[in-house]
């Protein structure tokens, strides 16, 4: 029987080398988003963030360099990507400062312990933890593309199923808004777009930054690659992550169904336009952000409280923690 072996270093776990637990969404940011304490999965939904771990790591690599990495994420996200950008800024080009290197480390770790812990193949990314653990050039067989997170539905995001931290696979390019499909009775993924030659692509969701990856078959042509880059920077609104550019002027590529239902989905940016006058359509040619105003004066911070009670005591009636937070809340209310 073979013995267990650290998934980044290969070297058998023993006295010396003992296993640890990987956090999938890196402690640095759970810790940002402490109120945020439920985790979904296609399969599970965890309360308390115990469950998104993943336990086939040594502590050297855990503690090591992987541990850099989680280090250098956590600060970008929380200097440049936790605030909440302004309505306003909504189809404006905002500037970030990303080092590259570092980054795409950082975001192709996570990715590998994410679909570690989700028992999918990921045999196509073992050939980067080299790379990440002798701090080498990596392989050209991946391309990064970032855009950022904005509110733009008349509602607060808490109003929601709220994700500030989310990891979905195989996201849907889609060319034409969600509201219209279901106008005109059409799949939600209608005008889809399929991205031909990929291993797998996932959408991450860390605050407000929104980042795509595409891994490549070896296979895939060259010519291939490109026009799907230029797709994805041309019709829909993200940038390229590129080696050795570290400053970027980043674009929103958040549709209101986005905010109410993740990002399994991501929109063109005539899609998000359609979108855009949809919710326009909504509140009658309103101010979004005065709508926004007028909804949260209405309730106070005990209301929503006891909104996330509630939803929480119906997702998790064995939780003792949950039942307990319920009937303390609700008893010193009454």
């Amino acid at each position: 029987m073979k013995k267990k072996e650290c998934a980044y270093c290969k070297k058998e776990f023993d006295s010396n080398r003992k296993r640890s637990a990987e956090h999938i969404f890196p402690q640095v940011l759970l810790e940002l988003f402490p109120e945020q304490d439920v985790s979904f999965t296609p399969e599970r939904t965890f309360k308390d963030n115990f469950g998104l771990t993943i336990a086939d790591v040594c502590s050297e690599c855990n503690n090591g360099i992987l541990s850099g990495l989680d280090q250098y994420g956590g600060k970008l996200i929380k200097e440049q990507f936790l605030e909440e950008i302004d309505y306003n800024l909504k189809d404006s080009e905002i500037e970030k400062e990303i080092d590259y290197s570092i980054f795409v480390k950082w975001i192709i770790k996570i990715t590998y312990n994410y679909m570690r812990s989700r028992k999918t193949d990921c045999s196509f990314i073992t050939k980067y933890i080299e790379c990440i653990l002798e701090d080498k050039e990596m392989p050209d067989a991946f391309n990064v593309f970032m855009g950022v997170h904005v509110n733009t539905t008349p509602l607060p995001e808490r109003c929601y199923e709220y994700k500030p931290l989310e990891i979905v696979e195989e996201p849907r390019l889609i060319g034409t808004a969600l509201g219209l499909s279901m106008l005109h009775d059409l799949p939600l993924d209608y005008n889809r777009v399929i991205i031909s030659g990929s291993e797998a692509t996932l959408c991450l969701r860390f605050g407000n930054a929104i980042i795509y990856i595409v891994f490549w078959k070896n296979n895939s042509i060259k010519e291939m690659r490109t026009k799907y880059v230029d797709l994805l920077q041309k019709e829909f609104n993200f940038k390229m992550l590129k080696p050795g550019k570290n400053k970027y002027k980043l674009k929103r590529v958040t549709a209101s169904s986005n905010i109410s239902m993740g990002y399994w989905h991501l929109l063109s940016r005539s899609a998000l336009r359609q979108d855009d006058m949809l919710v326009d359509s909504l509140i009658h040619g309103r101010d979004v952000k005065a709508v926004r105003k007028s909804f949260e004066s209405m309730r106070s911070e005990e209301d929503w409280r006891a909104s996330q009670l509630l939803v929480e005591r119906d997702m998790f009636p064995e939780n003792r923690r949950v039942k307990k937070e319920y009937e303390d809340f609700f008893r010193n209310r009454d």
